[in-house]
């Protein structure tokens, strides 16, 4: 399998065509960002901790009978993945407030949620990514609502397995991102990411935290925080 050419690249990755029909190469980078894009910064070394955990977390998902494009890891920044045709749907899955729904509702951040919350966003970047519901995703031809019941439910079950996973390494997801396509056969698969850069972890036992919001509230080096995560999921897993 040969790269050919790229695909697509964001802030963060960048996405290769290959020799295979089926299947692309995702390579992150070493390029941390905020607010938008408006804070950003090159750390040697982020690309491969992002793409380490991800790939833990994918292959865990795919040995639990949850989808993925994950097939494999290529070499120490790179996935390899089944070629998807992206929802252009991002849920948000909250379990504690931190973000967005701190402003949004005057809460102290890490209150604990009397369950978890689902938030759906229209990944569109020239509209900042925009809050949406079912009745819109499915009334503008986004994602119909067949599509969106699946998508919630699944990203449930992975909330579920996360949080006792990462409970098991002293860990607390606050919150993660999670994103949807499907596969050339149809079948609906989870895809992007599942790193430090889409979730928020918390360290359970001195509430530090374990995520890209080291960076954008100025608290210190990622690197050794993102080495330490991968390294108790490493023993867990």
């Amino acid at each position: 399998m040969k790269k050919t050419q790229i695909l697509s690249e964001g802030y963060t990755k960048v996405v290769y065509d290959t020799d295979d029909p089926e299947v692309t190469v995702i390579e992150f980078k070493d390029t941390v960002t905020a607010f938008r894009n408006i804070k950003r910064a090159t750390i040697k070394g982020k690309g491969r901790l992002t793409c380490r955990v991800s790939s833990l977390i994918m292959g865990y998902l795919n040995s639990k009978g949850l989808k993925t494009h994950f097939v494999k890891e290529d070499g120490d920044n790179g996935q390899v993945c089944l070629k998807v045709r992206v929802i252009p749907v991002r849920i948000i899955m909250r379990n504690a407030a931190a973000g967005s729904i701190v402003r949004t509702f005057g809460i102290p951040a890490g209150t604990a949620l009397k369950h978890p919350v689902v938030e759906m966003t229209y990944k569109n970047n020239d509209l900042d990514n925009p809050i949406i519901n079912r009745d819109h995703a499915d009334a503008l031809g986004i994602a119909t609502y067949q599509e969106t019941e699946a998508m919630i439910e699944t990203s449930r079950k992975v909330n579920s397995l996360l949080c006792e996973l990462f409970a098991s390494i002293g860990v607390q997801l606050v919150d993660f991102k999670i994103e949807f396509g499907y596969t050339a056969d149809g079948t609906m698969v989870i895809t992007d990411e599942i790193s430090p850069d889409t979730c928020r972890f918390r360290n359970m036992s001195d509430g530090r935290q374990m995520d890209r919001d080291r960076y954008r509230y100025d608290q210190g080096d990622i690197i050794d925080t993102y080495q330490e995560l991968t390294n108790r999921l490493e023993k867990a897993l």
